[in-house]
């Protein structure tokens, strides 16, 4: 049972109501009704209910106060609710990692001095905070498996609207300012092709003298001018060895998981140390525009406030339709892989070390500036083709 909620009125007397009828009003308030008719309609303090619908704090009892101040949980609620309008919902861990970051930044620590919450301040967080809710993340993440035609005119107009209001027009007329990021698994036993061997003998075997599932994740970053960005190569290492950090082409950016994979902090290092110099070292004009995918884990307060102050747009594609609206899925890493696994299987015959990264800079060096563009026209991002004119 939901606990009540005590609002002090006046001098004695107080106002009881639940937690359940500030999520009742706020949905209303979401209906477009006003906050002084939701207020009335569930006997909850204008003053109160306005300052819950901005983000401030639903206290639940007296005692001792936050962690975090109020204003700090207001930034947070701000940030959640404008990531998932942006396409970008924010999970548990997400929220989780940010709050661990903006803790450290503000110098203040949760339970037996840790700067990363537990369950409890969670699940306190979300009572403070009853705009926020599992509700809420499912509204935002659930989309239509299929696809259709509809759904990618809708997203075209909604991202062209977002274009207008924020002033990024100049920046479509530059396809140096349009970017796409992905990552993607490069096998280092990729499977074998036909070989030659005696007629009549069915099964003819190809030593892998390794794992087959062995791989390396590759961040690619491209714009719609055909421009490659410095890549991050992520290794499964705690400590990544002399000999393989050496053998990286200079520029190259590296980054280290317990998986393998990207991260939210991996990626962040990307977007501040690798991506932003770049554009400054390249003269590419601010603002620059960067598509991703929506239902990435990369996305985290600190890589928002970062993208604010250097004038780089985050814009999350449409859910389930990177096939179609990404430019790295559509024309780059088919023909990147292709190649990769030529060169790959030439360099398993003459090497015995893990010395990778060089083979992957000559598999991007062959990569044409034009078939990068066309993934871009393909995907009807540069131009941009909002009624479907170019799109394939």
């Amino acid at each position: 049972m939901l606990r009540s909620i005590m609002e002090k009125s006046g001098r004695k007397k107080y106002q009881k109501y639940t937690e359940e009828k500030v999520k009742k009003a706020l949905d209303d308030v979401d209906k477009r009704m006003s906050i002084r008719a939701a207020a009335i309609a569930h006997s909850i303090p204008r003053a109160t209910l306005l300052r819950i619908s901005k983000g401030g704090i639903l206290a639940t009892k007296t005692g001792p106060s936050t962690v975090l101040s109020e204003e700090h949980e207001r930034i947070i609620v701000f940030w959640i609710k404008t990531m998932g309008k942006a396409g970008f919902p924010v999970s548990k861990e997400t929220l989780l990692y940010s709050v661990e970051k903006l803790a450290s930044e503000v110098g203040v620590t949760f339970a037996e001095g840790k700067t990363r919450p537990a369950r409890k301040w969670y699940e306190c967080f979300r009572k403070r905070h009853p705009q926020i809710s599992d509700r809420t993340s499912q509204n935002l993440t659930s989309r239509r498996r299929n696809v259709q035609q509809e759904d990618l005119d809708r997203w075209f107009n909604e991202v062209e609207s977002y274009v207008k209001e924020n002033q990024l027009q100049a920046a479509f007329e530059d396809p140096a300012r349009i970017f796409n990021t992905d990552e993607t698994a490069f096998f280092l036993n990729p499977k074998p092709g036909k070989v030659l061997a005696e007629k009549g003998i069915k099964n003819v075997y190809t030593a892998a003298g390794a794992d087959e599932k062995e791989n390396l994740t590759v961040l690619i970053t491209a714009n719609a001018a055909g421009q490659l960005a410095p890549p991050m190569i992520v290794y499964r290492y705690a400590r990544i060895p002399a000999n393989i950090a050496h053998s990286v082409p200079p520029g190259w950016a590296m980054g280290r998981s317990e998986n393998g994979w990207m991260t939210q902090e991996t990626f962040y290092e990307y977007m501040a140390i690798i991506f932003e110099p770049w554009l400054t070292l390249t003269n590419i004009a601010r603002p620059v525009v960067f598509f991703m995918d929506g239902h990435t884990s990369h996305m985290s307060l600190p890589l928002t406030n970062f993208c604010l102050k250097h004038e780089i747009e985050l814009v999350a594609l449409f859910p389930n339709a990177t096939h179609l609206l990404q430019p790295t899925d559509v024309a780059v890493f088919h023909t990147l892989k292709a190649t990769w696994k030529q060169k790959v299987s030439e360099w398993r015959m003459a090497n015995d070390g893990k010395q990778i990264a060089p083979v992957l800079k000559s598999v991007l060096d062959e990569l044409l500036d034009k078939t990068i563009s066309n993934g871009f026209k393909a995907c009807g991002l540069m131009p941009w083709d909002s009624k479907g004119k170019y799109r394939t």
